[in-house]
């Protein structure tokens, strides 16, 4: 086994770190595009299969407002920023529940890949590794059930459409809906 990164923790820059933290700390199987000579070479594509978490991409506006409502009181919760969009990192299995809302979606199994980091394009925005030494996050991932209200609810906030879903369980919170309330300058809605 090749030992982790030296300098902890490793950069969006530290290709051979982050390549080694995925494969060694966190013992995840990496699949390198065939375009590439070494996993820890620049601008080859790293993969993993979804076999130890489930992927929740969706559009990054609603990611974020997701983030921030599912880490308050939790702590960290593991997610990318590939692109124009945020995944959340959930147990292994558990995505499914969140059912299929427009502009989400759900990476499972080990069949289903997910491109990670040093990949071009794609960066850790809390990665599933302690930031103090090179261990895993000691917090479980988080059951897809979980997230389930939130999701809906930063959909709506990030006027994503959310037709043909059922309600949140539980009264969640209905949202902003476009009409109701004060217009700030930029277009969105303030207030009721």
């Amino acid at each position: 086994m090749r030992s982790t990164a030296t300098a902890w923790p490793p950069r969006a820059s530290d290709h051979p770190g982050l390549v080694r933290a995925h494969a060694d700390l966190l013992d995840w199987r990496l699949i390198v595009d065939e375009a590439g000579d070494s996993a820890e070479s620049e601008n080859v594509v790293i993969r993993t299969g979804c076999e130890a978490f489930d992927g929740v991409t969706l559009p990054r506006p609603a990611g974020h407002q997701l983030l921030l409502q599912v880490s308050r009181g939790r702590g960290p919760v593991p997610s990318l920023i590939p692109e124009a969009h945020t995944t959340l990192l959930v147990q292994a299995g558990t995505g499914q529940v969140l059912g299929d809302p427009p502009d989400v979606q759900i990476r499972s199994g080990p069949r289903v890949n997910l491109v990670l980091p040093p990949s071009p394009g794609v960066r850790w925005d809390t990665p599933p590794w302690s930031p103090a030494r090179p261990e895993p996050l000691p917090l479980p991932l988080l059951d897809g059930a979980q997230p389930l209200t939130a999701l809906w609810h930063a959909l709506r906030l990030c006027n994503r459409p959310c037709r043909g879903a059922p309600p949140p369980p539980g009264g969640a919170p209905a949202g902003r809906t476009p009409g109701i309330g004060q217009e700030n300058a930029r277009g969105g809605w303030v207030g009721r």
